[in-house]
C-alpha cells in the first residue's frame, strides 16, 4: 500500500468513527437529555428512561432506537437498518482496522453513510423541532419544519464530503465547493 493509500484510508477510517459518534448523540444522547431532571404527570404517554426506553432491549443504543421507531415513530424500520449497518461497518472498522487499512473500500464506507444519513436527517429533524418547535417565538415565524436540522446534521453533510474528497484523492485541507 502506498503512502497515500494508507494516508486516505486512515482519514477514512476517522471519517466513519467520527460520523457514528454524531449518530450515537442523535440516538443514545438526545433520548437520555429527554428524561434527565423530568418528572411526567398521570395520562402522558411517559413513565421514566428506564420504563420506556431501556426495557426495549439490554443494550442501551438499540433500546433507544426502538423507542424512537416505537413510540415516538421519529424513524422507520427502514432507517433503523439503514443506521445499524452504518454502526456495523464503524465496528469492523474499530475492531479490525490494522487488516482492513490495505483492503478498505472507500466507496463502500461512503455509501453506507450516506444510505444512513437520511435516516440521521429525520431524526435531527425530528430532535430540532422538540427542542425550539414548541417555542412561541419560532411558532409565530414561517418556518418549513419538514425541512430544518440541527448542526449534528450539517456537521455529518461535513464529514460526507470529506470522506468523498478523500476517496477522490482531492486535499481534505482545502475547503469543500458548497452547490449554489
Amino acid at each position: 500500500m502506498s503512502p497515500d493509500d494508507l494516508k486516505r484510508n486512515l482519514v477514512h477510517a476517522g471519517l466513519v468513527l467520527v460520523a457514528v459518534e454524531l449518530v450515537r448523540k442523535l440516538v443514545v444522547n438526545r433520548v437520555k437529555a429527554f428524561y434527565d431532571g423530568v418528572t411526567f404527570g398521570e395520562g402522558l404517554p411517559f413513565k421514566d428512561y428506564e420504563q420506556d426506553v431501556l426495557s426495549r432491549d439490554k443494550h442501551v443504543f438499540e433500546a433507544s432506537l426502538l423507542y424512537l421507531r416505537d413510540h415516538f415513530e421519529a424513524i422507520s424500520a427502514d432507517d433503523l437498518d439503514a443506521i445499524q449497518a452504518l454502526r456495523k461497518h464503524r465496528n469492523r472498522i474499530a475492531h479490525d482496522l490494522p487488516s482492513m487499512l490495505p483492503k478498505m473500500d472507500r466507496v463502500e464506507s461512503e455509501n453506507i453513510i450516506a444510505e444512513a444519513r437520511q435516516s440521521l436527517f429525520r431524526l435531527s429533524n425530528f430532535w430540532t423541532y422538540i427542542e425550539v418547535g414548541s417555542d412561541p417565538e419560532f411558532a409565530s415565524q414561517d418556518i418549513d419544519w419538514e425541512a430544518v436540522a440541527g448542526e449534528d446534521l450539517t456537521l455529518l453533510d461535513e464529514i460526507i464530503e470529506q470522506a468523498r474528497r478523500v476517496r477522490t484523492g482531492q486535499d481534505a485541507a482545502q475547503p469543500a465547493q458548497r452547490p449554489a
